[in-house]
């Protein structure tokens, strides 16, 4: 199970799973994850191998993070179900292009979710979906990319309500 999961997000008959990183397993955090956070409820996906500080809890009560085996293994589905259980914004935090240990995969990742978003803002929730590429190198810009996430999901206002 060293394998990134980009196949897995690209695959669209959902015949391909990644072994400890199952479809229904990361199904089954969001909502309790979820459950915990406070409005605006943000959600996190990003890559195991950056080595980010932890964030749950610490960042904020509104911020709870899903380690991915590598950002590519972000699914249409897996941010669809975060919102749907109450996330009022779903963020994606990959590796920066030179500390990615899956070749290309960060820039890959990136083009996955511009497709999710677009899929997103077909129903006027395009918005509420984010990206950022960041070198855990550099201490502080993963949690500077949440902070500015979170803030546009708190000017944006929570689902359903203008």
């Amino acid at each position: 199970a060293g394998g990134c999961g980009l196949c897995v997000s690209l695959c669209p008959a959902f015949a391909l799973d990644l072994e400890n990183w199952e479809r229904d397993r990361i199904s089954n955090l969001l909502p309790q994850l979820i459950g915990e956070m406070k409005p605006p409820k943000v959600l996190v996906f990003r890559c195991q191998w950056a080595l980010y500080p932890p964030l749950n809890g610490d960042m904020s009560p509104n911020v709870r993070t899903i380690d991915l085996p590598c950002s590519g293994r972000i699914e249409a589905v897996h941010v669809l179900e975060a919102l749907q259980n109450g996330a009022d914004g779903v963020m994606v935090i990959a590796c920066s292009e030179d500390d990615c240990k899956q070749e290309g995969v960060s820039a890959k990742a990136e083009h996955v979710v511009a497709k999710i978003k677009g899929q997103l803002e077909q129903i006027g929730l395009g918005e509420r979906l984010g990206f950022g590429s960041v070198s855990p190198r550099y201490e502080g810009k993963a949690e500077e990319a949440i902070l500015q996430f979170r803030q546009q999901i708190e000017a944006i206002g929570k689902k359903g309500k203008s």
